[in-house]
């Protein structure tokens, strides 16, 4: 924004936007016909270059002599004082025609600036020096219109910049978002239990950065429709051809306002990113980057590199050319508790922060994401006889499943749907899922009237022994039981400690997560060539059998079952 200030930039469309009162231009001209009298002798002659003769003697005098770098502006005012000194009046201050010629707000702001002292070596426009508090400071100085008229030209440049970051996936607001064409969670979580009120959840996710043509040629076309004629960045599709590249690289470059110093580019294999407009113009003025005009050609180039780019990131289809294809695991659950241990795992890399806070929102589900498990590979479903009697099989229908834990725990639920394959998705009480075959679920309906005769047979009320979600246990109390991955362990004898705290994740995988993801850069790997997320797992797994933590492939059958409804006191 002070950069724009400083070389009075053309601003056009900003002029609409911005309604400056015509006294505050009225006002400036004043100070600017001031300046110039002081150039003029008395015989009506003007000094060389209309510098005053006392130049400098006044703080305002450089940025003055800025503003009239703008011929047709000075000599209109030149023209207008000597008129005015033959006529004996004041100077004519026409503020339309003025605009014309290239008044404008940074014109003015110029001024201002120096009256709240807004300099270049408090202010300068480059580097990372980290100025907006105190520029925000500063014009509290002003009168209470300027300083309105300035914010609102700041949150203006503000609001493209954040655009920018935004398209980019690089907005920091202390959580990323994970963005691509795809995100999926996929695979059933990982899960430590490290105490009772902590059950860490590793997910794992996968993300498609790429972008199709259909994709790209739509913002490319929406771009058009409110394109700024003024850009010195034309925006189209360009391609840029290497010596190490076997077909010549495809970039959309978006330049979105002349106030920003950025432009937004999309690539077939990374999407979204920006790059600055200093870097893009000397590209195109060098001849790397060349503007194509045939849609034929863009739509040839953008589909081959999207067809090579359909491999694992960081693999190179050709020199500096990643594939599409991310992987994440994001740490999520209860990790408070052990929040500081996990981080205090972390090594230490030139003060790189080696972690951060990630958001994930799945595409592949509007919901839940739907977790169908197969019955014979889930280590928790006790198989069952499949019976040749299968009947009419209808959605909504109970089913019962034995599940291997303490007394016999068999879990009821209902039929949910028939899946693609022909199988039918039934779901229980934990909120998993199965496909079963049509023998499958016909064992499973014998298995649920047996439980609803057995509790009647109780005196459970039908009505009650019928409800398909619940969960009955056969010579224990209702408990949910943990099911460790190592079963049986009576000592440590592994160096995988993680594993000694892992346990078979139950229940559903939600669509949007909040957790901590570590870097997953190349050369963070440990002497054992671990990646960083995995390495902190383990350190963090042995700093919790260092502090006592019992393992819960250890636990005994009691300490693993759980209640499984919380006791909710009544109201006096």
């Amino acid at each position: 924004m002070l950069h724009t200030i400083r070389k009075c930039s053309s601003m056009k469309n900003d002029s609409e936007s911005l309604d400056v009162p015509d006294h505050l231009y009225v006002d400036a001209i004043k100070m600017i016909d001031a300046y110039l009298l002081r150039a003029r002798h008395p015989n009506g002659t003007w000094n060389q270059e209309f510098l005053p003769f006392d130049m400098g003697s006044q703080r305002s005098d450089s940025t003055m002599r800025f503003i009239l770098f703008r011929r047709r502006f000075t000599h209109n005012r030149v023209a207008a004082i000597d008129e005015a000194i033959s006529h004996e009046t004041s100077p004519i201050i026409d503020v339309e025609e003025l605009k014309a010629l290239g008044l404008n707000l940074n014109v003015i702001a110029n001024l201002w600036m120096v009256d709240v002292d807004v300099n270049e070596t408090d202010f300068p426009t480059s580097g990372k020096k980290r100025i907006v508090p105190k520029f925000l400071n500063r014009i509290l100085g002003l009168s209470l219109t300027k300083q309105s008229l300035l914010m609102d030209y700041f949150l203006a440049f503000l609001e493209v910049e954040v655009k920018a970051a935004r398209a980019a996936g690089k907005m920091d607001v202390g959580i990323k978002t994970l963005t691509g064409q795809h995100v999926e969670i996929v695979d059933t979580p990982r899960s430590f239990s490290f105490s009772e009120d902590c059950q860490v959840k590793v997910y794992k996710v996968t993300v498609d950065k790429g972008m199709t043509f259909e994709a790209a040629f739509d913002v490319y076309s929406e771009e058009l429709a409110h394109q700024n004629e003024g850009a010195k960045i034309v925006t189209g599709f360009y391609t840029r051809q290497g010596r190490a590249h076997k077909i010549p690289k495809v970039h959309l470059i978006i330049s979105p306002d002349n106030r920003s110093n950025k432009v937004i580019v999309y690539r077939p294999n990374s999407g979204r990113g920006v790059l600055t407009k200093t870097y893009v113009s000397s590209r195109i003025r060098l001849g790397d980057l060349t503007l194509l005009t045939s849609e034929d050609k863009i739509k040839e180039l953008w589909e081959t590199e999207y067809s090579l780019a359909d491999i694992a990131f960081p693999t190179e289809y050709q020199a500096g050319c990643k594939g599409r294809h991310q992987t994440h695991f994001v740490f999520a659950g209860s990790i408070i508790p052990v929040l500081n241990k996990m981080l205090s795992c972390i090594p230490s890399y030139d003060d790189q922060q080696l972690f951060s806070v990630v958001r994930v929102e799945a595409t592949n589900a509007p919901g839940e994401v739907e977790m169908i498990h197969s019955l014979e590979e889930d280590e928790m479903a006790s198989s069952f006889e499949e019976t040749e009697e299968i009947g009419d099989i209808e959605v909504g229908q109970g089913v019962a499943l034995e599940m291997k834990s303490v007394g016999s725990s068999i879990l009821r639920g209902h039929i949910v749907k028939e899946h693609e394959d022909g199988k039918w998705v039934v779901e229980f009480s934990n909120k998993r899922k199965f496909k079963l075959s049509d023998k499958q679920v016909a064992a499973a309906r014998k298995l649920f009237e047996e439980e609803v005769a057995s509790l009647v047979e109780a005196n459970v009320l039908k009505i009650d022994a019928m409800s398909s979600m619940s969960e009955t246990t056969l010579g224990a109390s209702s408990k949910k039981v943990r099911k460790p991955v190592l079963p049986n362990v009576s000592e440590v004898n592994t160096d995988m400690y993680e594993q000694l705290f892992e346990e078979h994740h139950q229940g559903s995988v939600p669509d949007t997560l909040i957790g901590i993801e570590f870097s997953h850069k190349r050369g963070l790997e440990d002497e054992d060539g671990l990646m960083l997320w995995e390495s902190v797992l383990r350190n963090l797994s042995v700093k919790m059998l260092t502090n006592g933590a019992k393992p819960i492939c250890m636990q005994t059958d009691d300490e693993l079952a759980s209640d499984d409804d919380e006791v909710v006191p009544k109201s006096e």
